[in-house]
This record gives C-alpha cells, sequence and structure tokens, in this order.
C-alpha cells in the first residue's frame, strides 16, 4: 500500500470518494480552490496538510507539476536591501525646479510653487515627497559611478494619497513618471534624475529642512 493510500485509509476516505471529488488535476491551473467549493470534499484540506507534494500526481493519474521558486541567484528579483543607502544623495531633500522634456513640442514644465514639490532621501533606503496637496513615500535606490556626481537610480513603488490639487498641478505627473527613472546627475548643486529612453529630465535644487 502506497503512502497515499495508507493516508486515505486512516482519514477513513473511499478511494471512488476520493475521485469523484478530484474534477481537475492539482497543480498549475489545478483544483484547489474549485475542490474547496464543494462540502462533500471538505475532508481535502486535511489531506493536503498532510501529502502537499506527494498527492499531486494522485488526482485523475495526471502528473501536472507545480514549478519550483526560482534558485537562488536565477532571474528572480533581487530582495529590497534593508542595510540603508549610502553615497551623495542620502540623507538630502529637495525641492522640483522643472521637467525638461526631450520632445520640443513639450518642452520646460515649472511648477508654480516649487516648495510643495519636494523629496527627501532617507539615508535608510525611504523616500518621503510632498506633490503639492499629495503625499507619497516609498524606497530608493542609487549606485554612483567612478565618478560619484552621476550613477544609476529607481524608486520603487510609491504609495501616493489621491487628494484632487488645484490645477495645473505636476503630482500625477511625477508619480507616474517615478517608475521610468534610471539616473542621477549632480550639476552645480543641483540634482537630475533623468527617465528612461530619453524621455526627460526632473531638476531639482537643495529644499530647508
Amino acid at each position: 500500500m502506497s503512502l497515499f493510500d495508507s493516508m486515505l485509509e486512516k482519514l477513513g476516505i473511499a478511494d471512488s470518494e476520493f475521485a469523484a471529488c478530484c474534477e481537475r488535476p492539482w497543480g498549475v491551473g489545478g483544483s484547489v480552490m474549485r475542490l474547496t467549493e464543494n462540502p462533500a470534499c471538505a475532508w481535502r484540506t486535511t489531506v493536503v496538510a498532510l501529502m502537499s507534494a506527494t498527492m499531486l500526481p494522485a488526482c485523475g493519474g495526471q502528473n501536472e507539476s507545480v514549478p519550483a521558486p526560482p534558485a537562488s541567484g536565477g532571474d528572480a528579483a533581487p530582495a529590497e536591501s534593508s542595510s540603508g543607502a549610502t553615497g551623495p544623495l542620502a540623507g538630502t531633500r529637495w525641492q522640483l525646479v522643472e521637467f525638461q522634456s526631450m520632445d520640443d513640442a513639450q518642452g520646460t514644465t515649472r511648477p508654480e510653487d516649487p516648495s510643495v514639490y519636494t523629496m527627501q532621501l532617507n539615508s535608510d533606503g525611504t523616500v518621503a515627497m510632498q506633490l503639492n496637496c499629495n503625499r507619497a513615500n516609498g524606497m530608493w535606490t542609487a549606485q554612483p559611478a567612478a565618478d560619484p556626481t552621476n550613477g544609476t537610480f529607481g524608486f520603487g513603488p510609491l504609495a501616493m494619497t489621491r487628494a484632487l490639487c488645484s490645477p495645473p498641478s505636476m503630482d500625477e505627473r511625477i508619480a507616474r513618471d517615478s517608475e521610468y527613472v534610471r539616473g542621477y546627475m549632480l550639476r552645480d548643486g543641483r540634482l537630475g534624475l533623468s527617465l528612461m529612453a530619453d524621455g526627460g529630465i526632473y531638476l531639482w535644487e537643495p529644499a530647508a529642512e
């Protein structure tokens, strides 16, 4: 008797009863949620907890497998670093000067009041932004080049409030563009954050605390 059959016997589940509840194979696209919807198959969760992966081939004789998670060092996305941020940008505070588009038809866009567009790059790797009447929080990372006045830069997903600011406002645009920031450059005391594919540059200047 297999370990699987032994488990069914201990739970008092007949083979025919188990087969009746296995409408689809478990695994990728399988019926884990579908089976739990059937009250007559409530015992299935007990079997799953006890048998785990050893049960996957048992339903309907199909051998559909669950993909293993990516191995360490593979193509999985890197984990967020908890060691904080370093380099010339850590612990700095900025206010928006303008957005320089690479599209001549759009040109340069300046906020009416730069003081309501601020960005705090904290040393622990978090970022706090005031975007007109809204606020946004998230993570930031930077990797200085050999010349630390420039390098790669990126924001993590930003959590943002959703108040409706009086127009004209740049809050939604900045939040939308944040995921496309790929580099930074320090020149004459100002910080330029460049978008991918020559999408444009957000220019910031030091802000008072």
